[in-house]
């Protein structure tokens, strides 16, 4: 399994249980960390699938910039 199918599974089961505790309506922000572990193709495959996400890494501060744009946008 790939970064993105792993990744995608994950988001279709968080969005089934916010979806039972009827909180599907609040806003969420995709955000995937740690991508400096990832190979470049598979990076690649990540963001073509979630083209809307954050792909982070702790690693390299420049990479934060975007999640904390998103999140003030949010709560704007």
């Amino acid at each position: 399994m790939s970064g993105a199918d792993g990744a995608a599974l994950h988001i279709e089961t968080t969005a089934r249980l916010l979806e039972e505790l009827a909180l599907e309506s609040i806003p969420r922000i995709v955000v995937f960390n740690k991508v400096e572990l990832l190979a470049p193709l598979e990076l690649a495959l990540l963001q073509k699938r979630f083209p809307d996400s954050v792909l982070l890494s702790a690693r390299e501060r420049e990479t934060t910039l975007p999640l904390v744009e998103r999140m003030t946008r949010f709560l704007r």
